[in-house]
């Protein structure tokens, strides 16, 4: 019925950084596998297809093609993936993370959406991965400032545990594996397409139509620096660093660490040729106190990158990557 397994949708917002991020990761994840991919790139798509074809030549298999679309409209009906997945190009997925979310919805025909684990720049889980359908107790727990006493009142699921899967009402469009069967099943009957639906009522249709929406514990990096703070946020204070490289690596990261962050007063090697990235989460680390951590890649993956992200006690570490592939440190704090 479909022509490929997994049609991927990116959306980029004018930014080639971001989205060559993002590329890397698609990349890793999909090697292999069936797909087709667009980017949806509003405005500037003159400019991104050929730094996309120069850089990423290869980024899917040679009997598909890399499509670049202004609109979401075109790319959702060009579309042609058993599923369909909308990824933010401000995002970074694990190598393993497609194939994981693909075969749990082979396994489970009745799931329409399938979202996951949201982290953002520090590795703090991000509430809004899962929610419910907002009511009228919502709203007036929200405005009266009750939600803090009754937590199960708010529009993100909170109080359920965030490694484990549940059935949920909404899923963010951040990074969203849509079954293409339940998103034609759920067209409006004058024929419009659910993307010029609001986005809860996208996900109110779906289980209308008998599906399920569901969350999987699938680490995912998300970071928005588009979205202005709600407060001016203090200047970062960079002190101490572990890079986690291959000791080959080490000195040309670190002179570009300490000239990205001159104020650092400690730079240290975690070296991957003898221990695991893991490892480093150590009692013996965290109290050497290091407020920033460097991962090189491909010596270490990404999925180990969210890994370690996710289960680092101190919420208030700096994430840093450099590239080895097109030489870029990359801080997605600025």
């Amino acid at each position: 019925m479909y022509e490929t397994k997994l049609s991927i949708l990116i959306f980029n917002y004018t930014s080639k950084p971001l989205l060559e991020q993002c590329l890397y990761a698609v990349q890793a994840a999909t090697t292999g596998m069936d797909l087709e991919l667009f980017i949806i790139d509003d405005h500037s798509s003159d400019e991104i297809k050929p730094f996309v074809t120069e850089h990423f030549p290869h980024i899917t298999p040679d009997d598909n093609q890399i499509n670049f679309t202004t609109t979401k409209e075109d790319a959702i009906r060009q579309s042609q993936g058993e599923y369909i997945l909308l990824l933010n190009s401000n995002t970074i997925i694990g190598e393993e993370s497609l194939r994981t979310l693909c075969f749990f919805m082979d396994e489970h025909p009745k799931i329409g959406l399938l979202g996951s684990k949201l982290i953002d720049i520090h590795g703090v889980f991000r509430p809004e991965s899962k929610q419910r359908f907002p009511s009228w107790l919502t709203a007036f727990c929200k405005k009266t400032g009750l939600v803090h006493l009754f937590p199960q009142s708010r529009s993100e699921l909170s109080h359920l545990n965030e490694n484990k899967q549940h059935k949920v009402d909404v899923l963010p469009d951040t990074f969203l594996l849509i079954r293409h069967e339940a998103f034609d099943q759920t067209r409006r009957p004058e024929g419009e397409l659910n993307y010029q639906e609001a986005h809860i009522e996208h996900c109110y249709r779906i289980m209308q139509a008998g599906y399920k929406n569901y969350y999987y514990p699938e680490r995912i990096l998300y970071f928005d620096p588009l979205s202005p703070p709600a407060k001016k946020k203090k200047k970062i204070k960079h002190r101490r660093l572990l890079i986690l490289c291959e000791e080959d690596h080490f000195e040309t990261i670190k002179a570009i660490a300490v000239k990205q962050m001159p104020e650092l007063e400690y730079v240290n090697l975690w070296d991957l040729d003898v221990e695991r990235v893991t490892d480093a989460i150590c009692r013996r680390n965290q109290m050497k106190g290091f407020t920033d951590y460097v991962f090189c890649y491909p010596d270490a993956r990404f999925e180990q990158m969210l890994l370690f992200m996710d289960k680092m006690v101190n919420k208030n570490s700096n994430y840093h990557f450099y590239n080895l592939k097109n030489k870029r440190f990359f801080s997605p704090e600025k």
